[in-house]
């Protein structure tokens, strides 16, 4: 398997990292001359300007204060998947993995039309590299057969990528499931497996809130799909404050967790984003996670969360692979410590107890 650097990728890169394009042709044949994907990465991340644009102050920040969730080593994971190297295509950004994406689905997507991603490192346009090691690892160990939920789905990229990773690795045997709360998000989910060649007998989408329990629940209305994917069931608890953001809420189903996990007999991979009920519904399914999946990629919105979710999962026999903590600002006036979080952080769960 070739990883050598192309030219694409080096303006790629520069266009990830540091937000612009090479000084010009020479620059681009001096990052050629390093040879590799990796080396080019990591040149570009230890230079001034990648770690000034990076700060939390006008100086840079110090190494002890960059958290990355990840090692050198754990890129070697990419190498197992080549790149893909086809054309653009107008209307879509194409990832690593040939997985197209409508640029209609999220506003900021629009100045990605027709480009063609490299290798997610330190990020994407819509996650960081700590998740992408949590599912190339999942797959990387699956056997014979794929079995992927994605809860809190919105358009499926999780989903779809595990399609297109199982299928690198020729697994035949894929079955996706995403729960997903928002009529609109759902309708791009539906749109992004045809784009991505998905059938409808490799999938099934529950359109409802997961929680720990079955139910109904209240949902933040939201005007326009592509505007929003922060929507959480537990926005209604602090209506008031979340007023100006959502014109109401409705009434939607909750699906058990342990209802959904019930459908497969074992998971690869379970990738849950949704939005601040982590500690709840992993409570009430830690029995049925354990039993049987394989790995669990979580994003957190509170350090409170994570440390609930640190002791729920070390007691129960996982091993932490990898975490990135939550970005925290106080503000005494919002309503919940969610709404305190900055930036989302992950943690990637390994479970070597699964009886399958």
């Amino acid at each position: 398997m070739s990883n050598k650097i192309s030219r694409d990728d080096v303006i790629a890169g520069y266009r990830l990292l540091l937000k612009r394009d090479p000084e010009n042709e020479t620059v681009i044949q001096v990052h050629l001359g390093l040879d590799t994907w990796w080396k080019f990465v990591s040149v570009l991340m230890d230079s001034e300007e990648y770690k000034l644009a990076h700060a939390t102050t006008k100086q840079a920040t110090a190494a002890t204060q960059i958290y990355a969730g990840y090692s050198a080593q754990d890129l070697e994971l990419f190498k197992h998947f080549t790149s893909y190297r086809g054309p653009g295509a107008d209307g879509f950004v194409i990832d690593f993995l040939g997985v197209r994406t409508r640029t209609t689905f999220s506003a900021g997507f629009s100045e990605l039309n027709g480009q063609v991603l490299g290798y997610p490192i330190p990020m994407d346009f819509h996650a960081e590299t700590i998740e992408w090691i949590g599912l190339l690892k999942s797959i990387l160990s699956a056997t014979g057969s794929v079995s992927v939920l994605e809860l809190g789905a919105g358009w499926g990229p999780w989903l779809s990528a595990a399609a297109a990773a199982a299928r690198a690795k020729q697994i035949g045997n894929v079955r996706l499931y995403g729960v997903e709360a928002d009529a609109g998000h759902i309708e791009f989910m539906r749109e992004h497996f045809a784009a991505n060649g998905i059938g409808d007998d490799l999938y099934e989408i529950i359109p409802a809130v997961v929680g720990p329990e079955a139910g109904r629940c209240y949902w933040p209305v939201t005007p326009e799909a592509a505007a929003d994917y922060g929507q959480s069931a537990f926005m209604f608890q602090h209506a008031e404050a979340y007023k100006g953001r959502f014109p109401g809420f409705l009434e939607v189903d909750v699906v058990g967790i342990n209802e959904i996990l019930g459908k497969e007999k074992k998971w690869d991979l379970v990738h849950m984003d949704i939005q601040g009920s982590e500690t709840e519904v992993c409570t009430a399914g830690i029995a049925e996670l354990t039993r049987r999946v394989r790995w669990l990629v979580i994003g957190t919105h509170s350090r409170k969360i994570e440390g609930d979710l640190l002791e729920l999962f070390v007691k129960a026999g996982w091993i932490l692979e990898h975490e990135k903590p939550t970005r925290f600002a106080f503000d005494a006036l919002q309503p919940a410590l969610t709404a305190m979080t900055t930036f989302d952080g992950a943690q990637v769960w390994r479970n070597d107890q699964a009886s399958w």
